[in-house]
């Protein structure tokens, strides 16, 4: 004799299987995610610091140029006094707080930065960090 569909403790005991299953996996994925936030920030700060330097040292519209923690590249020898016009977005992690270095400028031509260190990048339990060394 063949049965026909689930009994009520069947699916009782399969949809508990699958909450459970849900319920372990959500803190998993929001790990990921933040580590993904924090590795995409780390990256996006390194391009946006290395297009700053090169821009300066090629003397792009003869003036320096800069970076901003929070995703901004901009033109001018400080971020208060940059030329708007001029910015390019880096569209930073809304899970992602900056610290240490807030921004960099480097020097028209040379490509020196106005300060070394560290841009420390943090979300929860984990940071990372670009360093700006002299040589950089």
């Amino acid at each position: 004799m063949h049965r026909r569909g689930f009994t009520l403790l069947e699916i009782l005991i399969i949809v508990a299987i699958l909450v459970i299953l849900v319920t372990m996996s959500v803190p998993i994925y929001t790990q990921y995610l933040l580590r993904s936030d924090l590795a995409n920030a780390v990256q996006l700060a390194s391009q946006g610091i290395e297009r700053a330097r090169l821009l300066a040292q090629s003397g792009q519209n003869a003036d320096a140029w800069g970076f901003s923690a929070s995703g901004v590249l901009f033109r001018g020898t400080s971020y208060n006094a940059r030329n708007p016009y001029f910015d390019e977005l880096y569209h930073m992690p809304d899970t992602i707080q900056a610290s240490g270095i807030q921004v960099v400028v480097f020097d028209r031509i040379t490509g020196q930065p106005s300060v070394t260190g560290d841009m420390i990048f943090t979300t929860y339990d984990r940071s990372a960090h670009v360093t700006i060394a002299q040589n950089y």
